[in-house]
């Protein structure tokens, strides 16, 4: 068997890990250059830039929010509250917000602080009825922008990011 003798083992052990560094010192600094340049210019396969998908997502997060809200309520009371709009949905009167049980400590459905705009600056919209509901976030409006509307109802979701 031919060995390598000890010394060649260790120049060649130092070599790699050198090696090794000078890469790894080399990636922040190309990703760090890159990365300013990727975001400016990244545009997916919709065209839709990374601003609004960022905006899209916090968008239909608190839809779903919302959503588990009404779900519960119905699990613990057996039908969806009757609320005409999105303000008396989020609001500080809402049957989501004001505990369900008044005889023991009970936490809210939804968080207390949730938007009545979209990320866009545009309202959110929101109705419930007994059997159903629609909760919907249109998106920016007249920005030549192409993105769908994220409307979400007891059965479905619709322009989930």
């Amino acid at each position: 068997m031919n060995a390598i003798p000890i010394g060649v083992a260790a120049i060649l052990e130092i070599l790699l890990l050198f090696g090794a560094s000078f890469v790894l010192a080399m990636l922040p600094a190309t990703f760090s250059e890159m990365l300013p340049e990727m975001v400016k210019n990244s545009k997916g396969v919709t065209g839709v830039d990374v601003d609004d998908k960022a905006r899209r997502m916090q968008a239909f997060n608190v839809l779903n929010e919302v959503k588990s809200g009404l779900a519960k309520y119905k699990m613990k009371t057996g039908n969806y509250p009757e609320i005409g709009s999105w303000e008396a949905m989020v609001g500080s009167s809402s049957p989501l917000v004001k505990p369900l049980n008044r005889i023991r400590v009970d936490l809210p459905l939804i968080r207390v602080d949730l938007p009545l705009n979209d990320p866009w600056g545009n309202p959110y919209e929101g109705k419930s009825t007994k059997n159903s509901f629609e909760l919907k976030c249109a998106g920016p409006r007249h920005s030549g922008k192409d993105l769908d509307p994220i409307i979400i109802t007891q059965y479905r979701v619709i322009g989930a990011p």
